[in-house]
């Protein structure tokens, strides 16, 4: 899928001051960037036309800039881009730029907490989903090499096997509540923390002993199984929502359950823990267990005695499994095969 790029340009001017690592070590002083703001994920286009607008406003001639110099930055790290015409070393009018580019996600929200382990959503940002993609050019003169996609042909791929899956992450990400993390215990009640503490964060309804739920149903598409593939893996992360302060052992039990019909459910994993506590797992399921359009994931809330409130909530859950060639009608579609140094037929 390919898309009109409409962005925003910005020039960076900065000085080095201290060789510390304050996280923008990848910006060069002697450059100059566009900045482009991404809200949909997918492939993007930046042509002639588009560019030349903006390189007018910041004073930069195009036709001084080898298409060969041409950087995409993304969280600090440089990202592969393909450049039609570059091999004229010149950006000519129906030259242009194609790169693949995310949404925001929360994986820069870490840096909000004292221990980056107790951010418990790193899909969906607590900020914004617009992420920022920089385009920058190194100057003349320069060995430095970037990184640039080529062009790959192979007519012979009739002898190559076609690959019969690949694999698939189906993503549920839950975001109607938000959990404060610890607070302070004062005279038996529970006041704020200014600071980002453990388990804070977007999450799910609440659920377990005194909410008003006893438990949450987390449901993922599953469709288009290839069952020859390897073991779906289930990746789930959830959050104890209060502390019981008077309680001097663990005040949050659950158990996880899977159903291929959203009726006779298996139990799969049962946790014990104290408090706000981020729970982290990953297991194996059984080609079996998935069902051929969703599988229901079900989190429950145990009953402890002398507990007379615990509260959890579910933030991310995700199967990745092997799944058929077949898009469901998608004009673009993300998905992963396993490489190596021999072609792939993908048909």
């Amino acid at each position: 899928m390919r898309k009109l790029l409409f962005c925003s340009f910005l020039t960076f001017l900065f000085t080095n001051t201290f060789a510390q690592p304050y996280g923008n070590e990848w910006i060069k002083s002697d450059q100059k960037y566009f900045k482009i703001k991404i809200g949909r994920t997918g492939i993007y286009r930046i042509d002639y036309p588009f560019l030349v607008t903006a390189a007018q406003m910041m004073q930069v001639d195009l036709t001084t800039v080898n298409p060969k110099k041409w950087q995409m930055f993304h969280k600090g790290v440089e990202i592969p881009i393909y450049v039609a015409g570059e091999n004229d070393n010149v950006f000519n009018s129906n030259d242009f730029i194609e790169f693949f580019a995310r949404t925001n996600d929360g994986e820069l929200d870490k840096d909000l907490y004292r221990d980056p382990r107790h951010l418990a959503n790193s899909i969906t940002s607590m900020i914004t989903d617009t992420s920022c993609y920089y385009l920058t050019f190194i100057p003349t003169g320069s060995s430095q090499t970037a990184k640039h996609m080529t062009n790959y042909v192979n007519k012979n791929f009739g002898s190559i096997s076609p690959e019969s899956y690949f694999q698939h992450q189906s993503i549920a990400t839950y975001t109607s509540n938000y959990v404060y993390g610890e607070g302070f215990d004062l005279s038996g009640s529970e006041a704020s923390d200014p600071l980002y503490k453990e388990a804070e964060g977007f999450s799910g309804t609440l659920f377990g002993s005194g909410t008003s739920y006893s438990s949450f149903l987390s449901t993922i598409e599953t469709r288009f199984l290839n069952s020859t593939g390897p073991s779906p893996t289930l990746d789930f992360v959830t959050v104890g929502a209060n502390n019981n302060f008077k309680v001097l052992f663990n005040d949050h039990r659950m158990k996880v359950y899977v159903s291929q019909d959203n009726f006779g459910f298996t139990e799969i994993h049962d946790t014990t823990f104290d408090g706000f506590r981020v729970i982290r797992k990953s297991l194996k399921l059984g080609a079996s267990q998935l069902g051929s359009n969703n599988t229901y994931l079900k989190f429950e809330g145990q009953f402890i005695s002398g507990v007379a409130y615990q509260a959890h909530a579910v933030n991310t859950v995700s199967i990745t499994y092997s799944r058929n060639f077949d898009l469901d009608g998608n004009s673009s579609f993300l998905f992963r095969i396993k490489g190596n140094s021999s072609p792939k037929h993908i048909h």
